[in-house]
């Protein structure tokens, strides 16, 4: 099902290596590749993988890049060949914002004292 590998597991109980948080601070925990990494996507975006048009170099660039600047929108020039690693880094950057909102919603983004997520961003309109 390429929905459930779309999914991103979380586990507020355990760190990346499975173990339990000292901290009790929630991480995002991920069981199976998800996103650009799952086997789902792969199949999806190889038909798209020319080798003379470099999509499987700038595919995962430009998802990186989107993953990082969390920008609401993106707007792209050419042949479309790398909308899909664009249009699944937005979808997981919603996933993210919607769980960093829940967890500040119910108090649960501080770490030693100190938010774990800058106020500004959550507070204006996105």
């Amino acid at each position: 099902d390429a929905d459930a590998d779309a999914d991103v597991d979380v586990d507020a109980d355990a760190d990346a290596t499975g173990d339990n948080d000292a901290g009790g601070s929630a991480v995002l925990s991920q069981h199976r590749p998800i996103g650009v990494h799952s086997p789902a996507f792969l199949a999806a975006v190889h038909a798209s993988n020319d080798p003379h048009m470099g999509v499987e170099n700038m595919g995962p660039l430009l998802h990186a890049i989107v993953r990082f600047t969390k920008p609401k929108r993106v707007f792209e020039i050419g042949a479309g060949a790398t909308s899909l690693y664009l249009l699944q880094a937005l979808a997981e950057n919603d996933a993210e914002i919607d769980y960093w909102r829940t967890r500040r919603a119910a108090g649960d983004h501080m770490v030693e004292g100190v938010p774990w997520t800058v106020d500004e961003f959550f507070e204006k309109e996105r």
